[in-house]
C-alpha cells in the first residue's frame, strides 16, 4: 500500500492506479468491511517500523520505497488523523529515519 503525497494530502494506493486520501481510510474501511482493511494498514505500518528497527538498512532501503519521509512527517503531523496512525507512523519514522548510522554519543 504505497503512500504519495498530492496536493498536499496524503494518498494511499487501494488497488492498482487508484488512491483515495488517507484520512478518509478509516472512514471508508468502516462502513465497508468494519475496519478490517484498516485495522490491516496499520498491520503492515507495524511490521515495517518492527522490519526496520535495529538499523536494519537492507529493509530500510525498501521500505523507503513505499514510506518516504514527506508523507510520514504530514501523518505524524495531521492532528485530523486518528492516534493510532500516528503512532504507528511514529514508531517507524524514528526506526527509519532517525536512528540511523553513524550515531553520536550523547
Amino acid at each position: 500500500m504505497p503512500l504519495r503525497v498530492k496536493d498536499l494530502e496524503v494518498e494511499i494506493m487501494v488497488k492498482q492506479g487508484l488512491y483515495i486520501p488517507i484520512k478518509d481510510l478509516r472512514e471508508n474501511s468502516y462502513s465497508r468491511d468494519g475496519g478490517r482493511i484498516y485495522k490491516y494498514f496499520l498491520s503492515i505500518v507495524e511490521l515495517a517500523a518492527d522490519l526496520a528497527q535495529g538499523r536494519n538498512m537492507r529493509a530500510v532501503i525498501q521500505l523507503q520505497q513505499i514510506f518516504n519521509l514527506d508523507s510520514s512527517i504530514k501523518i505524524i503531523y495531521d492532528k485530523e488523523l486518528p492516534f493510532d496512525l500516528r503512532s504507528y507512523f511514529i514508531e517507524l519514522f524514528l526506526n527509519m529515519y532517525l536512528d540511523k548510522e553513524p550515531l553520536e554519543p550523547l
